[in-house]
């Protein structure tokens, strides 16, 4: 577990570390600064450490203030001529003498999660740099001459200066479910830097640049497709041991899909001593969304310590209340509840790390649009035979898998648009319930932040490579981020090899096929497994669904205790929507059983709490 806190004063006006100490007290979830504090009359950085990976910080401190798990350690020491035992450096100290060696190009070296600020004082200069796929953490606030910069928000409040001003814009993309925007958070005055940028500030102010993006037009090619397979197993099994701490106690979720099983089944034959923890949600009363018959599967084929959490025992509002309370940050998810019981279990059983499979989907790619690819180069032979497989597996109809997945694929957004208009829905956002103040709308642009999202949405692809590639760089970040900060509360550091940079851009390069073969999505990860998970789950196209549990939960909150609570909220929600519809669709949600109501209603309701506990005005 680390962290980091950062503040430069370009007039010379700080007094060394006496910034620091209210803005790590602030984050001291995420450890203390212990001796790992740099300061001059312009610059402090300090770095937080609960759980050390990669060394003991040098008795003289380096002007780094980081947030790091660095993968090719061993390289960069070679390379930068370190004659000490690798163990002995820490990664602060490496990333200081890459930045010495390679300057600002330093950053393309790193393999890894990392989020740092570096004080180059000669050149008066701050240089910070966020990883490629946004694991870390990085929030700052910048103001004539002072720059301000940690790993969690609570810690830019600490600076009694920063304005306490709402970011409306942020509401906005929280009820329109706009999750591409990177930069912003609901405070007006501190930004996110964006996965794979790097930023500078000095007298001639601040920038920000990227300084790595995935190659779409990129392939890789074997002779031999047993190769594609080989490969990607070795890159996978590297990611998953690289998140694997020597150093603390380690374990995975596990919910039995294809993901977690993955990263469970291979971390368990990691080496770590004793039996592999994993941890669990299991749903008894609610069958659609319970997974319980794939992870017995699993365990069963292994050495494990098995955890559990009954999900469908949580109660809703009083989770919600513990939510709010520990976020800075309105977060749109429906099911960190779970998310949140898993760690206090995981936690509980004295694990520092846990492994996570989130996003295999989006690295692996379900290979869908290779319907579309097939259609657009009049590719008949193959495209018949994939549908033919999606029949026989998963008992979808040749016609509607073409028409889905092939040629909505290839038609304009403005057509699809028109479709959804004439269904009733909302055509850029497809939804139902369309509840945002117009006069709210127009005042901060939402039609064109939902214009720029539906672009990624609606923009035809005509093969899945460029689709695959618009869905990796649009991944969403903020929900990494309020799932790590969750974690980091609880004690705990999650870390995710689906989100492993090699493994990323070695998915995104491979033909079609290996995504999409016979019927089967995410085809290569199920193949390299064959053998080491369970028939049942390497096997298995669908998933469990959460949103059952979900709703079987929100109906068990007393109608009359959520309707308060929203009614309670209206004056301060009255400027964003409409709180006379929203109510009316909470009884019809409570009163006669409108499922599609659920999620605007629990929407509505954490916004305004939150908005009622952070006090926040435009």
């Amino acid at each position: 577990m680390s962290g980091f806190v950062a503040r430069a004063e370009l007039d010379g006006a700080l007094h060394a570390r006496t910034p620091l100490e209210p803005m790590a007290k602030a984050i001291a979830f995420r450890g203390s600064l212990a001796h790992s504090q740099y300061g001059d009359r312009w610059a402090g950085l300090g770095n937080l450490r609960r759980n050390r990976h990669g060394g003991e910080q040098a008795s003289e401190p380096v002007p780094v203030a980081s947030d790091s798990r660095l993968d090719n350690r061993s390289e960069l020491a070679n390379a930068l001529g370190y004659e000490r035992q690798e163990a002995e450096i820490s990664d602060a100290q490496l990333i200081w003498a890459a930045y010495r060696r390679w300057g600002e190009r330093c950053v393309e070296r790193l393999l890894g999660d990392f989020a740092f600020v570096i004080w180059d004082e000669p050149r008066r200069r701050i240089f910070a740099a966020r990883d490629p796929m946004g694991v870390r953490p990085f929030y700052y606030h910048q103001r004539e001459k002072t720059f301000v910069a940690a790993s969690a928000i609570a810690a830019l409040k600490a600076d009694p200066e920063l304005p306490r001003r709402l970011d409306e814009g942020k509401i906005a993309n929280y009820l329109a479910s706009i999750t591409t925007d990177h930069i912003s958070t609901s405070y007006r005055d501190i930004a996110r830097l964006p996965p794979a940028h790097c930023l500078s500030f000095d007298e001639a102010g601040l920038k920000t640049w990227r300084y790595w993006a995935l190659d779409p037009g990129r392939v890789v090619v074997f002779e031999d497709p047993k190769d594609y397979v080989q490969a990607f197993a070795e890159l996978f099994q590297r990611a998953v041991e690289r998140r694997i701490d020597g150093n603390a106690r380690t374990g995975s979720y596990l919910s039995g899909g294809l993901d977690s099983s993955a990263v469970t089944t291979v971390a368990s034959s990691s080496g770590q001593a004793g039996p592999w923890p994993t941890f669990s949600a299991v749903f008894p009363s609610v069958p659609r969304s319970d997974e319980r018959e794939f992870v017995d599967a699993v365990l069963a084929k292994g050495d494990f310590d098995p955890y559990y959490v009954w999900g469908d025992e949580i109660d809703l509002l009083e989770n919600l209340e513990s939510e709010l309370a520990r976020d800075d940050d309105i977060s749109p998810g429906f099911n960190s509840f779970i998310n949140h019981a898993l760690l206090k279990e995981a936690a509980a059983q004295g694990i520092e790390v846990i492994l996570d499979g989130y996003d295999g989907d989006t690295t692996l790619s379900h290979g869908r649009r290779l319907v579309a690819q097939h259609l657009a180069a009049l590719e008949w032979i193959p495209l018949m035979r994939e549908l033919r497989a999606l029949k026989s597996k998963r008992g979808r109809k040749p016609l509607k898998t073409l028409w889905n997945y092939g040629v909505a694929s290839l038609a304009p957004a403005s057509w699809r648009m028109l479709w959804r208009r004439a269904d009733g829905r909302n055509p850029l956002t497809g939804h139902r319930d369309w509840i945002i103040a117009p006069a709210f709308a127009a005042r901060v642009g939402l039609s064109h932040r939902l214009a720029a999202a539906a672009d990624i949405r609606l923009r035809p692809t005509v093969n899945e490579r460029l689709h695959h590639y618009l869905r990796l760089t649009n991944m969403n970040v903020q929900q990494l981020e309020h799932s790590g900060h969750t974690a980091a509360l609880c004690g705990v550091e999650q870390r995710y090899p689906f989100c492993d940079r090699q493994l990323v851009e070695f998915c995104l390069a491979l033909p079609g096929n290996m995504k999409m073969q016979a019927g089967e999505n995410r085809w290569i990860c199920r193949e390299a497994l064959k053998g080491k998970l369970p028939e049942r789950v390497r096997g298995r196209l669908d998933k469990g669904n959460l949103s059952y549990n979900f709703d079987a939960a929100l109906r068990r909150t007393p109608a009359g205790a959520v309707a308060s609570m929203i009614a309670r909220a209206s004056s301060r929600l009255a400027p964003y929507l409409d709180v006379d519809r929203v109510q009316h669709m909470c009884w019809d949600y409570f009163r006669n059983g409108e499922s599609r109501h659920s999620g605007v209603v629990w929407k509505v309701l954490k916004l305004g709490r939150w908005l009622e506990l952070s006090g926040l005005q435009p």
